[in-house]
């Protein structure tokens, strides 16, 4: 179905790679609205669609029948569930989302596509409406992992000292997320990933 789905005559294999590779990244999916935000932003896809529109956009901005289309012929396999900050698309079948991460997250392509979604969500404020005390709950329950992804360990400590992410947080009543975030912050680390080796040497050895 990928194969079929890349063909040049079909959406190409850029727009296939890219729209699998970054919702197979995606914590809990991802929103229609931010799939053509990130897509718009990369490079090759802005390349790829430039070269088969007849028309450029004045603004960079995909056409949402770019996305709808694709969105068409991968429907019975993604659903729409709900996530911290609304309703997000995913892969409904897991062999499918194993599959596409299998195809299009290899090491660099994984760390790339993580970088682009901590960019996209590094932009945006911690607050959707700071005076009202609404947090912008898709950011703060993605950034963290896709920093960690993108190895963007520097970003990552401002994130997690940053009291306005930890208040937005706290807000949001995602204190046991927030716990999460540090959990796996840590275990990225490279202090933590040689403790860990260490300890599954030791683990092995009779």
């Amino acid at each position: 179905m990928f194969n079929r789905l890349s063909e040049e005559t079909n959406h190409g294999p850029i727009m296939v790679n890219r729209n699998l590779g970054f919702l197979a990244s995606a914590r809990y999916g991802l929103t229609e609205d931010e799939m053509l935000d990130v897509l718009a932003a990369d490079d090759a896809v802005w390349q790829d669609f430039a070269s088969r529109a007849h028309h450029t956009p004045p603004a960079r901005q995909l056409p949402v029948i770019v996305w709808s289309r694709l969105f068409l012929d991968l429907e019975p396999y993604l659903n729409e569930r709900a996530a911290p900050g609304g309703n997000v698309m995913a892969f409904y079948h897991r062999q499918v989302a194993e599959r596409a991460a299998s195809l299009y997250l290899s090491d660099d392509e994984r760390t790339l596509r993580h970088e682009a979604l901590a960019k996209y969500f590094g932009k945006q404020s911690h607050w959707r409406n700071q005076a009202a005390m609404q947090a912008n709950e898709r950011k703060i329950t993605e950034l963290v992992r896709h920093q960690i992804g993108a190895n963007a360990l520097a970003d990552l400590e401002t994130t997690l000292t940053d009291s306005d992410f930890i208040a937005a947080k706290c807000t949001a009543g995602l204190v046991v997320d927030l716990e999460s975030d540090y959990s796996h912050a840590i275990a990225a680390l490279p202090e933590a990933q040689a403790e860990l080796k260490e300890e599954a040497l030791r683990q092995s050895d009779p």
